[in-house]
């Protein structure tokens, strides 16, 4: 499946703790099917709600490797998103967190998935992981097709005056608001960029890591379609 023009609404799939990461506490393949299920509920719930894209990415396998994940984390990531890609024709994203974004491109390959977030692809950021470098010399050779601007953390807004000079900046690449949007502040944001990528709103409590919630997802996109 090839994707034709780019996704404005893309919702994202929170995954549970994978194989190798210190909150699983299942044997490989039972923690890989569990995923797998979890994976393909939130997608079911997104697409019926009028969401336009997904990404997955391996949330709960916190503390991240800062900048390369294991083979068992991209095989894992692998068959998940296989699994999603047999249940929805929408366009699905990859992001291996910290910001492995070779991984990324490995799965989007072999599974089916149409596009990868990178969260840091050039200069540098100062993480909890430690010092990230970005990955522009290898990635942006393999294409690099939109830009994402994000507040500080996730789930947190960005400030207005900062979202209105990227804006400002950008030369023909789509522009993408990657955190802090929610139903009371899109219509704020949604004249200065093309799409949203939101998680933690739609999960429960706002509460990034937590399961989604049909009505806050909902009400996302009831939102964004009834933006000015």
């Amino acid at each position: 499946m090839k994707m034709t023009g780019f996704p404005k609404l893309i919702g994202v799939i929170h995954l549970p703790a994978l194989p190798g990461a210190p909150g699983c506490r299942l044997p490989a393949s039972e923690a890989v099917s569990r995923a797998a299920r979890h994976a393909v509920s939130e997608a079911k719930m997104l697409e019926a709600a009028g969401f336009e894209g997904i990404i997955v990415e391996n949330f709960g396998d916190a503390p991240f490797y800062r900048s390369k994940v294991p083979p068992l984390t991209i095989s894992a990531m692998s068959v998940i998103v296989a699994s999603v890609r047999d249940v929805t024709k929408l366009p699905l994203g990859i992001n291996v967190l910290r910001n492995d974004g070779r991984a990324a491109l490995a799965i989007a390959a072999v599974a089916g998935a149409q596009f990868i977030r990178v969260n840091v692809l050039t200069g540098v950021a100062a993480t909890d992981q430690g010092i990230i470098e970005g990955e522009a010399a290898e990635l942006m050779r393999a294409g690099g097709d939109a830009v994402i601007v994000t507040g500080t953390t996730t789930g947190r807004a960005i400030e207005l005056a900062r979202l209105q000079a990227a804006a400002a900046q950008r030369t023909g690449a789509p522009l993408y608001l990657g955190s802090g949007v929610t139903p009371e502040n899109i219509e704020s944001y949604s004249g200065l960029v093309h799409g949203v990528i939101v998680g933690s709103a739609l999960r429960e409590r706002g509460v990034a890591g937590a399961p989604l919630e049909s009505a806050r997802v909902r009400k996302f996109s009831k939102a964004w379609k009834e933006r000015a």
